[in-house]
């Protein structure tokens, strides 16, 4: 973590921060920027490490680069022109669990986060539902 001595309007004295670059490096995030941009997305794409380990679970014959494109691509499309926290689905992408197929959940959020050498960059970070 940074100690940060800088002072928010609202709240006071911010403590400390911690960055996307900070949670890429510690793979709390997972940067995708690379497929993203492979599909036309050009922001600054991350999935958090639960999220990428559901998308990579080989239960099904479907390849794992396809299903990481189709998440990207989806989250970006749901983003399309909305702020915020968007959920999302990708019925298409099924995984087993107890034996059952299940379908997987996703949020997608847009949000403004430094990316690295103190720059903001408007990003979008892929979740699974109950995570923040």
């Amino acid at each position: 973590m940074v100690q940060n001595t800088t002072e928010d309007p609202v709240f006071g004295p911010i403590i400390s921060t911690y960055s996307r670059a900070e949670a890429i490096e510690d793979s709390v995030l997972v940067d995708v920027s690379n497929t993203g941009r492979q599909l036309g997305v050009v922001l600054p794409v991350a999935l958090t490490s639960a999220a990428y380990e559901l998308v990579n679970r080989t239960y099904t014959s479907q390849d794992p680069v396809g299903r990481l494109m189709d998440v990207v691509l989806l989250a970006a499309m749901s983003l399309d022109g909305n702020e915020g926290e968007l959920p999302f689905t990708r019925p298409f992408y099924t995984y087993i669990q107890n034996g059952r197929k299940k379908i997987a959940y996703f949020k997608a959020v847009l949000s403004v986060e430094d990316v690295g050498g103190g720059e903001p960059a408007v990003c979008i970070t892929i979740m699974l539902p109950n995570e923040d």
